[in-house]
């Protein structure tokens, strides 16, 4: 827990004397009746205690971090298991604990003379001569840049689910995208993950060209190429990793094309992701290669600066390169766009071909997920294969 404590040093430390961090983490979700949604925490609560249970509070000034959470209850202990209640201030830290049903009074008799609360999450028993600021402004910056600990955690997801996608290859029967989506989820939880970072797309043919497809409902036919986007968490931190490979044996003539194409445009990509260069750097990028594989390819039909004005490359390529990832998928945006040591992002170019000449119902992504470090980068997903000799192998074995 020495990583969660000194998060909450690095805020005492950056506090007035007459500021306050109020961070609330939600209750529970109704999904239907009396059933809840698997839980979350609140990613800033979890980043300042590792706590994870709903329904609490994270009061931090100056000098004092007092905890509110649920009390213990006997008979939710024999339904549901025993609650941390007071036993959060040894196992996690901290200076102080109450129960929920005390908050009102406490926040009343803290605050009195606090001017600012810097404030995460809707809190109703906030003291209305306080200036209320978003507290995200002071935790973003942090977040944005890993530590050690983070780092470590973000690379086991990766391998967790770098694994789960080359087990993919080998499991395409029945011929069925649910089949796939369930097989990675296996996978990931026998690792020791115990939830998905997102809801898995599992896209094959025509599906494979919309972005953002997770039905996962439909049989894969023979020819169809098969698009993966899915990432496991590891102790709540995010994977992100996206691989594309054929049903059959072997890649047909137009998708290999359009998959080097991709491929090509990736590697060249990751290349840049290094200290000092920028996040729109690398989209540029990726642009002007994936266009300029578009017209070799006949798909575009125009010269290389005419497509790059008037954008034609985004019938085929409609989105960013990447984004920053951590205990979000899509994490704190980087608001000067320059990468720096410590943060992690993704790299993943796609081309999107619904129908043109030769190229039929063929969607193709390549996502890695990448830290940048102080001499350049580390591809933390490197072991989900991605070679088509590799793929092939794969299919084949």
């Amino acid at each position: 827990m020495k990583h969660f404590t000194q998060r909450r040093s690095r805020i005492q430390n950056s506090l007035q004397k007459n500021e306050v961090l109020l961070v609330r983490q939600p209750a529970e979700t109704i999904r239907n009746n009396d059933v809840h949604y698997p839980y979350h925490p609140n990613r800033y609560f979890y980043y300042l205690t590792g706590f994870t249970e709903p329904d609490a509070s994270l009061l931090i000034s100056k000098t004092t971090c007092i905890l509110f959470s649920q009390p213990s209850d006997s008979q939710r202990t024999l339904w549901e298991g025993a609650l941390i209640a007071e036993q959060a201030v040894a196992r996690y830290n901290i200076d102080q604990w109450y129960a929920n049903n005390h908050i009102k009074d406490r926040l009343e008799k803290d605050l009195k003379t606090v001017e600012t609360i810097h404030m995460i999450g809707d809190h109703p028993h906030t003291p209305k001569h306080c200036s209320v600021q978003p507290g995200e402004k002071i935790l973003d910056p942090m977040r944005l840049i890993k530590d050690a600990h983070e780092i470590s955690c973000i690379r086991k997801a990766c391998e967790i689910s770098a694994q789960a996608h080359n087990a993919l290859l080998q499991h395409l029967d029945p011929l069925h995208e649910s089949a796939l989506d369930g097989e990675f989820i296996k996978q990931t939880m026998q690792a020791g993950s115990r939830s998905l970072a997102y809801p898995s797309i599992v896209a094959s043919g025509m599906n494979a060209c919309t972005l953002h497809y997770t039905k996962n409902n439909n049989p894969i036919a023979k020819g169809d190429i098969v698009l993966v986007d899915a990432g496991c968490e590891f102790q709540q931190y995010a994977s992100d990793i996206t691989r594309t490979f054929p049903a059959d044996k072997h890649f047909t003539a137009p998708q290999q094309a359009l998959y080097e194409a991709v491929l090509d445009t990736q590697k060249s990509t990751i290349l840049l992701a290094k200290p000092g260069n920028t996040l729109s750097q690398l989209h540029q990028h990726a642009v002007k290669q994936l266009t300029r594989h578009l017209l070799d390819l006949k798909i575009i039909n125009t010269s290389l600066e005419d497509a790059i004005e008037s954008k034609a490359y985004l019938e085929y390529f409609p989105h960013n390169i990447g984004h920053t990832m951590g205990l979000d998928v899509h994490d704190i945006r980087i608001e000067d766009d320059i990468l720096k040591p410590g943060m992690v992002i993704t790299v993943e170019p796609g081309l999107y071909v619904r129908s043109k000449g030769v190229f039929k119902a063929t969607g193709i992504r390549i996502e890695d997920d990448i830290l940048i470090t102080d001499s350049g980068h580390e591809n933390l997903s490197k072991d989900a294969i991605k070679e088509v000799s590799d793929i092939h192998t794969a299919r084949n074995t």
